[in-house]
């Protein structure tokens, strides 16, 4: 779902913006401890997307309830992605868009 990969950019986008590199490490390697330094905006690319929305979350560019229906859509997002059985229907999908815009655009 390509709403998915603008959600993803629109978080990097603010993350960036609202906070310094040494801030977003730190939020980073509490949940990873391996997770890249963070030293300029393409390395915002180097995370995972659960990570991306924990460091989002921590640095208050979403809060509790946003991170949990974004991981929803991101769950949705990976179980749909993959050649799999999962077939979500139209309803579904409309409502994943929805929730996406209406909290990130």
């Amino acid at each position: 779902m390509f709403t998915w990969v603008a959600a993803v950019h629109e978080l990097q986008e603010r993350i960036w913006r609202d906070s310094l590199p040494e801030v977003i490490t730190i939020a980073a390697q509490k949940h990873n401890p391996r997770a890249k330094a963070c030293k300029k905006r393409d390395d915002l690319s180097e995370y995972n997307e659960a990570l991306l929305l924990q460091v989002a979350q921590d640095l208050g560019i979403i809060d509790k309830n946003q991170h949990t229906e974004l991981k929803k859509g991101l769950d949705l997002r990976n179980g749909s992605g993959h050649p799999n059985k999962l077939r979500p229907g139209e309803h579904k999908a409309k409502a994943h868009i929805e929730d996406i815009i209406t909290m990130l655009f």
